[in-house]
């Protein structure tokens, strides 16, 4: 079973409402400030009274606390008592090329360890523009050492798509749409 993150298993489970209902008093969106009331959040989850009530969403699924449950004890005892998250990944090389209906979007990234993840998260979607992230899932204790690797990412291509946006650790990376200006 892979280790709950941040970004992607702790933070969409937080929603608008409760966001909106307890911002006056804490901050559902800082993963700083979820993991230093990581138990009592836990806790009231778990309570007879449990979050959200009843009249704003009800409480969370079992799954989900479970799911938040385990993004406690692998911050705990794999992470050196800091919350699992994703990084953001370096890349180069971006290209962005059409076939087959699609658009090849190549790069070479730079990964921690052999056994880390990389991929391309949308993040942002217009007509004109799609905004990805690179992200890097790097486990607790890395094997092996650091190496670039090859990542590929195929982008169903509307006619209105003019750009793709690539987000990494260098910044952002302006693809146009291939064949523009040629």
């Amino acid at each position: 079973m892979s280790t709950p993150r941040w970004e992607l298993h702790i933070r969409p489970m937080f929603n608008l409402q409760d966001w909106d209902h307890m911002r006056s008093r804490f901050d559902f969106s800082d993963v700083n400030a979820v993991w230093a009331s990581r138990h009592a959040i836990l806790d009231r989850l778990r309570s007879d009274d449990p979050m959200p009530p009843r009249p704003e969403g009800g409480p969370w699924p079992r799954e989900w606390v479970d799911l938040f449950d385990r993004w406690i004890v692998a911050g705990e005892t794999e992470f050196g008592g800091q919350p699992p998250r994703l990084t953001i990944g370096q890349g180069t090389g971006y290209n962005l090329a059409a076939g087959f209906g699609k658009w090849r979007l190549t790069a070479t990234v730079s990964v921690p360890s052999p056994d880390s993840k990389a991929w391309l998260h949308l993040v942002a979607f217009s007509p004109a523009v799609q905004t990805l992230t690179m992200f890097i899932e790097a486990p607790a204790n890395p094997a092996g050492p650091a190496s670039d690797r090859p990542l590929l990412a195929m982008i169903n291509a509307s006619p209105a798509l003019q750009e793709v946006v690539v987000i990494n650790a260098n910044g952002e990376t302006r693809l146009p749409r291939p064949g523009a200006g040629t």
